[in-house]
């Protein structure tokens, strides 16, 4: 009976590694995108949303395309591009759609007003010319009420900054939490597919070979959540067989 039992878990975990190979020869099909409706929800990338209108920016048209490739690489590089592509985005993003944007992650009409500053200032500096900010002038300045201009305050371009990195920071923490979710997903939905075809392996080889469909069905429903394992479950058997052997010796 161990000896049965062994070779049912070692069958198992076989079919289970089988099912799973299949499965994931499969990712180039629509099966490798599940959990991207997630990371569409979560960061607000369907058709008109905030999040799809920047990264849109950073993407153009082929944004779904992209994203659909990149999926299929893994999360960390899928992270890489939703990071890369929100801050480009971002970076020459117009005002009213800034508001809108920092208005679906959060932000009360106070933390807004900052940020825009801090958007504003921004892409003043990115449009003046080199040589006006190494001698100070040019139309990044600020005027200073005498007819004259001065520059933004190292206190102002601070805070301008810190504004800055807490929207991407806040992005970073909304992007891991969608590809979290996302990857919870991928993983319910390949597991699920690979114990179908475990199971409907079992069950047309045992009737194929006249075994006792119980057991064949056992074996399939086994197969996904002992593949892992077999090679443990395997070793713990083969010591409680021995150590009862002893025992009853």
């Amino acid at each position: 009976m161990p000896l049965e039992l062994t070779e049912m878990i070692t069958g198992a975990g076989a079919l289970g590694t089988a099912s799973f190979g299949l499965v994931e020869a499969m990712k180039g099909t629509r099966l490798g995108l599940a959990g991207l409706d997630v990371v569409r929800m979560r960061l607000a990338l369907g058709a008109g949303q905030p999040g799809r209108k920047v990264l849109g920016r950073a993407y153009g048209g082929a944004l779904d395309t992209y994203l659909h490739g990149t999926y299929r690489l893994g999360s960390p590089k899928m992270a890489m591009v939703l990071r890369n592509g929100f801050r480009l985005g971002l970076s020459g993003v117009a005002s009213d759609d800034l508001r809108v944007f920092a208005t679906w992650l959060g932000y009360d009409a106070d933390a807004i007003h900052l940020l825009l500053t801090a958007h504003e200032a921004r892409r003043r500096e990115q449009d003046e010319p080199e040589e006006q900010r190494k001698d100070g002038g040019g139309p990044g300045d600020v005027g200073d009420g005498s007819g004259g201009t001065s520059r933004p305050s190292d206190h102002a371009k601070l805070r301008n900054r810190a504004e800055l990195a807490r929207l991407e920071l806040l992005l970073d923490a909304r992007i891991e939490a969608a590809l979290a979710e996302a990857d919870d997903r991928y993983a319910s939905v390949m597991k699920a597919i690979a114990a179908g075809i475990a199971l409907a392996a079992a069950l047309v080889v045992g009737w194929g070979a006249g075994a006792d469909m119980l057991t064949a069905a056992v074996v399939g429903l086994a197969a996904v959540p002992v593949a892992p394992v077999a090679k443990d479950l395997v070793s713990v058997v083969q010591r409680a067989r021995d150590a009862l052997g002893k025992r009853a010796a």
